[in-house]
């Protein structure tokens, strides 16, 4: 008993408080307790109980499940509205599931299906047996009136499952047509490919349903967003898009930000950034190997490393380096462990140790928040964690923004994926509304650490190249190997120097585009999840 009732804990734990809906969750709990209303509501207020007890939980998020316990008589009501009243209702609720799936039935967006709960919450002395297919009949006609809706769910309480029918419009989608995109290099005419792909993706979307796992660059396509990530495309990205042009792209990204340079007399292109000092890497390594041997404790190791920083008035890309490996030594287990790093723990204890040095800098006003609230204005949509900078005392819209999944999650490429496109719109949102040249996305799966720049490179054309991807150490064993990679953050630290400082306003705003409404991206994304389908995404190592 006690391990089932840990299974139903998830739906408190993998939804964020702000999305949290008690018919989602009632929905959740009466399939697992096999139909029956009182011990799914037990469950619901044994579970938020527990919820708000947990340490290491957001205020915000604690403050709402404690609001629903509090008020449990009116929480109870409430999630007993969405409770089928008698076993005549159950028979009409399949009568009308089944003729709505036969029928491919639509409704209106005003009326969705909450017509069909209330016409079932008649009460039972109306509803003789002789007339269930009478009140189906009627239900069916009072949607069939009002089908003007791109979306339909229908709850059947025999199976427990919710059915979705589609029916995307044309007009539900911008004019890719008439949204010219100007952009050559090198006589590759990338704007004009990325408009085919946007127009051939946008009439799939009329037909087929999209599946996060496989149609990740398709959904960031239709919100004029070019993802770039080598080697991870699926078959129709690439049937549209040539090695070489990505190539070209990538170049013209990394030039931009002066990741490289191009010789005015040779014309050849090099490197803008340098490697880590390399006698400060030589002991940083004997440290941390005295440190293994235990010949010095964490206090004396983080003390050492402290003393190879610079006595500059701020920190130098080798500094935030050095300073990322301290505070991973002073926050991780020494040993190996068994415990599964989940969201919570991950954040405070190692995305953040890492994190924190490279973006904060109070000398220049930027600091690394973590935040469950609305971060942009007219966008419902909340990362885990922004930069922001401190402007006349208040915050300006953020210059990264990240979502974070922990180990317990990583391998539900769903949820992680669409965490990354996420990232990937909140992006264009914040460089459209702030006009900065940049934003970085941080995308962290379990371990690894997935940093990208989005930039605005033609008109309605922005692109999210992946800058580099990085594992954290889950202890001080693995700390060695941490060092050994962590030279590709420079490169983040030099995009990240850049973001802010918008070169040509006026052409941002002559060529910028709105991502595609809010409501459009949850249709698109809202296909069920299926670990069996194949991705092209590595999303952690």
């Amino acid at each position: 008993m006690r391990a089932f009732f840990q299974n139903l804990i998830m739906y408190f734990d993998e939804t964020d408080a702000n999305e949290w809906k008690l018919q989602d969750a009632f929905d959740e709990y009466y399939k697992s307790t096999n139909g029956s209303i009182e011990r799914a509501l037990e469950c619901i207020k044994k579970d938020l109980q527990s919820f708000k007890k947990r340490p290491n939980m957001l205020s915000f998020a604690k403050t709402k499940a404690e609001r629903l316990v509090t008020n449990w008589n009116k929480t109870r009501k409430k999630l007993a509205e969405y409770a089928p009243c008698s076993s005549t209702q159950d028979q009409v609720t399949e009568s009308v599931s089944q003729n709505l799936i036969e029928n491919n039935i639509t409704n209106n967006d005003n009326a969705r299906t909450s017509q069909v709960y209330r016409a079932m919450t008649v009460k039972k002395n109306t509803s003789a047996p002789g007339q269930t297919e009478v009140l189906a009949a009627s239900i069916i006609n009072n949607i069939t009136n009002n089908n003007q809706s791109s979306t339909t769910q229908v709850y059947n309480t025999l199976t427990g499952k919710k059915r979705k029918t589609k029916e995307r419009k044309e007009e539900n989608f911008p004019n890719y047509q008439d949204q010219i995109k100007e952009w050559k290099i090198d006589d590759q005419d990338i704007g004009k490919a990325f408009q085919d792909y946007q127009i051939s993706m946008a009439k799939e979307a009329l037909s087929r349903e999209f599946q996060v796992e496989t149609d990740t660059h398709a959904i960031l396509a239709l919100t004029n967003i070019l993802l770039i990530k080598h080697g991870q495309n699926d078959s129709t990205f690439d049937s549209h898009f040539t090695p070489n042009m990505m190539i070209l792209v990538e170049e013209s990204v990394q030039q931009k930000f002066d990741i490289i340079v191009v010789d005015s007399v040779s014309k050849l292109k090099k490197r803008n950034y340098v490697d880590m000092d390399s006698h400060v890497k030589a002991e940083l390594e004997n440290v941390i190997k005295s440190m293994l041997r235990k010949e010095n404790s964490t206090k004396q190791t983080t003390k050492k490393i402290n003393n190879l920083t610079t006595n500059e008035s701020t920190h130098t890309p080798d500094d935030m380096l050095l300073l990322g490996v301290r505070n991973l030594i002073e926050s991780i287990p020494l040993v190996k462990t068994k415990e599964t790093v989940r969201e919570s723990n991950l954040s405070c204890s190692y995305v953040h140790s890492v994190l924190n040095p490279l973006f904060t800098c109070p000398e220049t006003n930027k600091f690394l928040v973590w935040s469950n609230i609305q971060m942009l204005p007219e966008n419902s949509m909340q990362p885990d964690f922004v930069v922001n900078n401190l402007v006349r005392s208040r915050y300006s819209g953020p210059c990264v923004v990240g979502d974070i999944k922990g180990c317990d999650r990583q391998d539900d490429a769903y949820d992680c994926l669409v965490d990354l496109i996420r990232v990937g719109m909140m992006s264009v949102d914040s460089i459209n509304k702030n006009e900065y040249d940049g934003v970085v996305g941080v995308h962290v799966v379990g371990m690894q650490l997935t940093f990208y720049i989005t930039t605005l490179m033609a008109n309605g054309l922005y692109v999210m190249l992946e800058i580099c991807s990085i594992a954290l150490p889950r202890d001080s064993t693995e700390i060695r190997s941490y060092v050994a990679n962590m030279e590709d953050l420079l490169q983040v630290v030099q995009y990240y120097g850049s973001c802010t400082e918008c070169v040509d306003p006026e052409w941002l705003r002559d060529n910028k585009k709105a991502v595609v409404h809010e409501s459009l991206f949850l249709d698109l994304i809202s296909c069920g999840k299926n670990k069996k389908r194949s991705c092209p995404i590595v999303l952690n190592h």
